[in-house]
């Protein structure tokens, strides 16, 4: 057993484009890119976070030991 780690962190890692938040925030608002601000940007993040958070999606799960090393198995 001393050659498995103390801890394994499970994270998921989702990247959201601001230009396209933003341009979607203009459509639905009819309104000019100068009008959007970040917390408009936020909220809408939010939104989508809590939605691609709440499915499990494995694929996209990364497991990692505490020094942050990759765990392939």
């Amino acid at each position: 057993m001393s050659n498995l780690p103390t801890r394994i962190n499970a994270m998921k890692v989702i990247s959201y484009d601001v230009q396209q938040v933003v341009e979607c925030l203009m459509a639905e608002n009819e309104v000019e890119a100068s009008e959007i601000t970040l917390e408009m940007v936020m909220e809408r993040i939010e939104e989508w976070v809590e939605e691609d958070f709440a499915n499990d999606v494995a694929d996209s799960t990364i497991f990692q030991d505490e020094n942050g090393e990759e765990i392939d198995y």
